[in-house]
C-alpha cells in the first residue's frame, strides 16, 4: 500500500512511494486506462459509533480508516486497477443543513450528488487531486 505524495501517505496510513508520481492520472473510465478512481470525503460524518462515519475529518478525529469509495472492485469491474487516482469531495453546507450528509458507497452515487450540487470539489465537480495510491483489493466482504 503506497501513495505518491507524503501527505497522501499520511492520510491513507501507507508508504510514501515517490515513483508512483509517474503514473498518468485522469484517464479513468477508458478501456485502456491503467488507473481507477478512489473518492475521499473531506468532511464526512464523524464518530466511531456513527454508521454514517466517513472521510478525512473522521480519520483525523479518531485515527480509524476513512471509508473511502473505490470506483471499481475486481469482482464487478472488468477494467479494475490497483492503481488509484485520488478524487477528493466535500459535502456542501446546504446538503449538511438538510441532513443529506451520509456515508456514500459507490462512484455513481457520488457523481450524482456532485451533479445535484450536494457535494463539491475543485471547480464544483469531483476532480483528481494529483496523487495516486496503490492498494490492491484482494477480497470483497459482503
Amino acid at each position: 500500500m503506497d501513495t505518491s505524495i507524503p501527505l497522501g501517505a499520511a492520510i491513507e496510513h501507507n508508504t510514501f512511494a515517490p515513483l508512483m508520481g509517474a503514473i498518468h492520472l485522469g484517464g479513468d473510465d477508458t478501456f485502456t486506462s491503467p488507473i481507477e478512481r478512489i473518492f475521499i470525503s473531506t468532511n464526512g460524518a464523524q464518530g466511531c459509533a456513527n454508521p454514517q462515519r466517513q472521510g478525512l475529518s473522521a480519520d483525523l478525529a479518531d485515527g480509524f480508516r476513512p471509508n473511502n469509495v473505490v470506483g471499481g472492485i475486481p469482482t464487478n469491474a472488468l477494467d479494475y486497477s490497483p492503481a488509484w487516482d485520488a478524487q477528493l469531495f466535500e459535502w456542501t453546507a446546504g446538503a449538511i443543513n438538510q441532513g443529506y450528509r451520509g456515508q456514500v458507497r459507490e462512484e455513481f452515487q457520488i457523481l450524482t450528488f456532485a451533479q445535484d450540487h450536494l457535494i463539491t470539489a475543485r471547480r464544483q465537480q469531483v476532480r483528481q487531486f494529483g496523487f495516486s495510491i496503490n492498494c490492491s483489493v484482494v477480497q470483497r466482504l459482503n
